[in-house]
């Protein structure tokens, strides 16, 4: 059996095994009107995909699935879209979160992150910040999985269009497991979440760790793909 099927194999019995866990999303109030969504249950469980809280749709793109505790592929790179309609107002910031495993063979945010589009246009624009959340460890019979939770954030503010709808596009690499989504979308700007710069270091200095662990689980025999980051 060659390498890559093994692998295949033993990342589908990790993404279908992980059992339901309190995730690490965090909490933006923003000044003035607000809406936030949340997905907390993305597994082949929650029929269409339905919210945890508040309104919006979030659909994996082929080949991703659900699987038993939440969206992934074996298969190859997939996608995954969010849209929010009906505001009452304009939105002038979106922070998007996610809560994934991502593969560390990758760079990461994965081809360059998620993309914003509003009012049923293909904007396609890049966030103005990003930021690490923190790390959850999800046992399993492999050893188990640490999940990362990520933000991103855009600033609308200089957008003339009176923005009342929105979609985004979050592209993830195959082997990628997301058990957790949020999105807050607020009328008023306030920069949540440091410029992407901020991280650079930060995210270089990890580069090294992702390869080394990445190595040893896949030695011992772990799920694939290993955590990323860990918690002191």
């Amino acid at each position: 059996m060659k390498l890559i099927t093994r692998l295949s194999i033993l990342s589908l019995l990790c993404a279908s095994i992980l059992p339901a866990s309190a995730t690490l999303l965090e909490t933006f109030a923003l000044p003035g009107s607000q809406e936030t969504t949340i997905w907390t249950n993305l597994s082949s469980g929650n029929t269409g995909l339905a919210p945890s809280s508040g309104t919006g749709m979030l659909a994996p793109v082929a080949p991703g699935f659900q699987a038993s505790a939440g969206l992934y592929s074996y298969m190859g790179d997939y996608s995954i879209t969010l849209t929010k309609t009906g505001l009452a107002w304009d939105a002038q910031t979106v922070i998007l979160q996610l809560e994934v495993a991502p593969n560390p063979d990758f760079a990461w945010p994965y081809t360059g992150g998620p993309l914003l589009s509003f009012n049923g246009g293909s904007q396609n624009l890049s966030t103005t910040g990003y930021a690490y959340i923190g790390t959850e460890f999800r046992a399993d019979v492999f050893g188990g999985t640490t999940f990362n939770t990520y933000a991103f954030q855009w600033d609308l503010s200089g957008v003339p269009d009176s923005i009342t709808s929105f979609s985004i596009s979050v592209p993830l690499s195959v082997h990628t497991s997301t058990v957790a989504v949020q999105v807050d979308a607020g009328n008023t700007y306030v920069q949540a979440i440091p410029e992407p710069s901020t991280w650079l270091l930060l995210g270089l200095g990890l580069a090294t760790v992702v390869i080394f662990r990445t190595r040893q689980n896949v030695r011992a025999g772990g799920c694939f793909p290993p955590s990323n980051v860990t918690r002191d």
